[in-house]
């Protein structure tokens, strides 16, 4: 992923959205290039997008 990354990175601006953001090892120095965007599953500082408005939907149906 990171070498298309750099092919990419010179013409387009570059997204990766997580939902899980577990970013073992080195991964996000890898993916430097690039905006991560996650959502709040697990607690990261590229949290961006809330789930419990979705969870709380689907709690109240049940």
């Amino acid at each position: 992923m990171s070498s298309a990354i750099s092919c990419l990175k010179n013409k387009h601006n570059i997204y990766c959205l997580i939902v899980h953001p577990i970013l073992a090892g080195n991964a996000e120095k890898l993916l430097e290039k690039v905006e991560i965007i996650s959502t709040n599953t697990i607690t990261h500082h590229t949290n961006e997008i809330d789930v419990a408005p979705l969870l709380v939907e689907h709690i109240k149906k049940l």
